[in-house]
């Protein structure tokens, strides 16, 4: 549960002097109301991209350029809310509706890109930077975008809790909202894989069994990843061949970014070690018992095609 409601947040957000330019005034004003129910997903995505399509028209290379700052505050409501399923969803799909705005052109009618490529805004140029740098961090000190050297500001300043759920919080919100925006998107049109990469290898792969048990925010991330997005994880992973025997096959095969049969077998396998595990946190266990069971729905489900 969130530490605070919409409500703050927004006023919070306003508050911050590093956030008083007007667009970004005006985007805290319809991020709220998506979030409150007042306005659609596809509404709140014409909004902004009419608000900042000027900004990126007149500077649209650099990466963590004239659109980034969007991000970043966008990435603030998915950290503290995003744990709520209807949050979750109505942020996915205002990314999703962004994604399908029409390429923007310049005067000659050439695509407009950033300096990466990323086209304007069916790539989200900066996003997956942004979502990496405020969404996900390690350290989760205070509110992105707030100065910690800035008196001043919002920075909620928590040490960390003895208890590890409360310090894994807002990671699990971050989480909830990217495996929902790949569960309604489908991979490829996030470009948020890589931290699903990231869980899986922290959490299910190559680990201490008696450290998670005390500290399992890996293990429950990548649960939670899993349980949201299982179907197009479990796709992804059918759709390639086990690594052969050959030793640099192997290597190959093992690699962080590549799916296959073998290792969503070793993920499930892992997920029922964690489950039975006497001395861990009930909590966890609830969540890795839930990520067991959706694969085994869908393990069921797969031999019966």
């Amino acid at each position: 549960m969130s530490s605070q409601t919409l409500a703050s947040w927004a006023e919070a957000a306003a508050a911050n002097k590093w956030r008083q330019e007007p667009e970004l005034q005006s985007s805290i004003q319809e991020i709220n109301s998506l979030l409150e129910g007042k306005k659609s997903p596809q509404d709140v995505a014409q909004s902004l991209a009419i608000t900042w399509e000027p900004i990126v028209r007149k500077h649209p290379g650099p990466i963590y350029g004239s659109i980034y700052p969007l991000w970043a505050l966008l990435c603030e409501p998915i950290r503290e809310f995003g744990g709520d399923a209807q949050h979750a969803e109505r942020l996915a799909d205002v990314f999703i509706s962004i994604r399908a705005l029409p390429d923007l052109k310049d005067e000659r009618g050439k695509t407009i890109e950033n300096s990466n490529h990323s086209v304007y805004w069916k790539d989200l140029p900066d996003f997956p930077f942004a979502f990496r740098d405020y969404g996900v961090p390690e350290q989760d000190c205070g509110i992105p975008g707030d100065d910690p050297a800035d008196e001043g500001g919002a920075l909620i300043g928590e040490e960390l809790s003895s208890d590890w759920y409360i310090n894994v919080r807002r990671l699990l919100n971050a989480t909830t909202f990217a495996a929902t925006w790949v569960h309604r998107a489908g991979f490829g049109a996030t470009g948020l894989e890589e931290f699903t990469q990231i869980a899986w290898c922290s959490g299910l792969e190559k680990i201490d069994h008696a450290k998670v048990a005390t500290l399992p925010e890996n293990m429950v991330v990548a649960a939670t990843w899993l349980t949201i997005a299982g179907e197009e994880i479990e796709r992804k992973c059918q759709s390639n061949g086990d690594p052969g025997p050959d030793e640099e096959d192997k290597k190959r095969g093992w690699k962080l970014r590549e799916f296959f049969p073998a290792r969503w077998k070793l993920w499930k396998q892992a997920l029922e070690d964690f489950a039975s595990m006497a001395d861990m946190d009930e909590r966890a266990v609830v969540i890795a018992e839930r990520a067991y069971a959706k694969m085994d729905e869908l393990d069921t489900k797969h031999s019966s095609d």
